[in-house]
């Protein structure tokens, strides 16, 4: 529990980028994720797009999407997805524009943060799914992605 929650603050505080990251840019919904070095491209629609790290079993998604009530309760219905397909939560930060969470399931770690957009009626996030021995290797990158995501077109 400790692990998770010192990352919860790690993704408050990221360092700056370094070369060889990318940027998707989600012109429908107003957001923008800086992706690290070494992500590609996978699958896309025009929700959001999906990045694999090349050679290893990680996952990074950033999509859009139109909230259903406050901000909160966006932030607590991704929580109970999460605990339906059997992840168990850790650490969460909510605040009136922004969230981020960590969770397990078994060998497992999920991390992702959610901000509130421009039009204040929409969501972005970004999720990455890691394995836990990857923890230390991948702790670099998350701490990029603590800040990673923003409005664009404001």
């Amino acid at each position: 529990m400790r692990v998770l929650a010192m990352l919860g603050l790690m993704l408050l505080a990221a360092p700056a980028w370094g070369q060889g990251a990318l940027r998707y840019e989600n012109t429908r919904f107003g957001f923008a994720l800086e992706v690290p070095a070494g992500f590609v491209a996978g699958k896309s629609d025009e929700a959001g797009q999906s990045f694999e790290l090349a050679g290893e079993a990680v996952t990074l998604r950033a999509r859009g999407e139109p909230m259903r009530g406050p901000f909160a309760g966006t932030v607590a219905r991704i929580g109970r997805e999460l605990e339906r397909s059997g992840w168990r939560t850790g650490e969460q930060v909510v605040t009136p524009d922004w969230a981020s969470f960590s969770a397990v399931k078994g060998s497992r770690m999920r991390f992702g943060r959610t901000i509130l957009l421009c039009d204040r009626r929409s969501t972005a996030s970004w999720q990455i799914e890691i394995s836990a021995a990857q923890f230390g290797e991948m702790r670099p990158v998350l701490d990029r992605l603590g800040r990673a995501l923003r409005k664009v077109g404001c």
